[in-house]
């Protein structure tokens, strides 16, 4: 996804990436297949959808020509459930809701239905991941985090660290998060 005339989207402006990154459209109105996951990327606000877009088109064109590959079956219309919104959350708790569903927290710590589906009311409970298992990130204190502090939070969000001195299985990305910006990181903790 490099600035690649030939190979890459080169030919893209920041306006077409930021619409799929939101909906799921090539610049042609082709349907991304939903391996790209623009689903959870709806939650994105034109303004962030848009700067990712112009940062991408701002790197050094890479020429990698990939293979098309075979995929399991053609991508379904997709119609985001919310409008994506043209700004992002100021309210810290909305703000953090919209990193929690960005960041796809609940792909592995949400147990899931018998279709694949996230088991709604379970959302964060903690589930099986694996050989491992995605623990509950919910405040409950008896089984989640609601016994951490902020700082214990963070340094597990951004270090990788548990309270208890456990270093985090690999499967959590903490290194992708540990240069989140602190009023991001405490929208989460919201």
């Amino acid at each position: 996804i490099t600035p690649d005339e030939a190979t890459g989207i080169g030919s893209w402006t920041a306006e077409d990436i930021a619409l799929a990154l939101q909906i799921g459209a090539e610049p042609d109105g082709e349907q991304l297949h939903p391996v790209m996951p623009y689903m959870r990327f709806s939650a994105l606000s034109d303004q962030e959808a848009l700067a990712i877009g112009e940062y991408l088109l701002s790197l050094d064109p890479v020429a990698n020509e990939v293979p098309e590959g075979e995929l399991s079956e053609e991508p379904a219309a997709y119609t985001p459930a919310n409008e994506p919104p043209a700004e992002a959350p100021t309210d810290p708790v909305a703000r953090g809701e919209q990193l929690v569903t960005v960041t796809n927290c609940g792909g592995c710590h949400t147990p899931k239905n018998e279709d694949g589906s996230a088991m709604a009311d379970m959302l964060l409970a903690g589930a099986p991941l694996r050989e491992e298992f995605a623990h509950n990130i919910t405040p409950d204190e008896a089984t989640g985090i609601g016994n951490w502090e902020y700082e214990d939070f963070k340094n597990a969000l951004q270090k990788g660290q548990r309270p208890d001195g456990v270093t985090l299985h690999d499967a959590m990305p903490w290194k992708a998060y540990a240069g989140m910006q602190e009023d991001d990181v405490e929208a989460l903790w919201k």
